[in-house]
């Protein structure tokens, strides 16, 4: 289920929130943790190599090794330390993915253009049917009635006929994806429909010839 905008972008902000907090947690505390950890272990190290007799070097230890301590500031050891940061890590690159995929949610339900695009797309697949439909309609219809083929096929009737809905859709389709503009529509549209209400005219009031009638033959001679 498509969430609304305002859920999204209320995650997004929680989402932001949270990984703040873990960086500030990863950075400031884990990685300053695990650095005076890792010192206190190399004391450590140290002090078990450091022969008893000397004193000073023992006590400069053990007092590196308290100060450690102090400085981390927790009770963990410091490869439970190092598997917190591990998960915290993990925790922050997944609330970063999902920050991502939610801020593409947001740009889609932000893009204008694709459901305008998916509008053209879908009137381009209806106009294409319907040009489909009507032409093999066309043929179908001139194969079964001997009468309507040979009125069709005989003219231009039927071939003006499917050029012409064909040019329309044509047009239309122009229209719709933005290539011919308002006037440039309203041109082609009004001049195919003074051609084809012209040529409609014409047949149905024939312009009458001027030309005068021929004379009539002469009479014959009288015999």
């Amino acid at each position: 289920m498509t969430q609304s905008f305002s859920k999204l972008r209320a995650s997004r902000d929680s989402l932001q929130r949270q990984i703040g907090d873990l960086d500030d947690e990863v950075k400031n505390r884990l990685n300053l943790e695990i650095y005076w950890l890792g010192d206190e272990a190399d004391a450590e190290s140290a002090l078990k190599q450091t022969p008893t007799n000397d004193t000073k070097a023992v006590a400069e230890l053990k007092e590196r090794i308290a100060k450690d301590k102090n400085s981390a500031g927790t009770s963990q050891s410091l490869e439970e330390v190092k598997r917190t940061l591990l998960e915290k890590q993990n925790q922050l690159g997944n609330a970063q993915r999902q920050i991502d995929q939610i801020e593409n949610a947001m740009n889609t339900l932000l893009d204008i253009e694709k459901p305008q695009q998916d509008f053209k797309t879908t009137i381009s697949a209806y106009f294409t049917a319907l040009v489909a439909i009507l032409i093999v309609g066309f043929f179908i219809i001139a194969g079964i009635d001997q009468q309507v083929r040979r009125e069709i096929f005989a003219g231009q009737a039927g071939i003006q006929f499917v050029t012409l809905f064909s040019l329309v859709v044509a047009i239309i389709l122009f229209g719709i994806t933005g290539i011919l503009e308002g006037k440039e529509l309203s041109a082609l549209l009004g001049g195919l429909s003074g051609y084809i209400l012209g040529r409609s005219t014409s047949k149905e009031n024939p312009v009458p010839s001027t030309n005068p009638p021929p004379p009539p033959p002469p009479a014959p001679a009288p015999p």
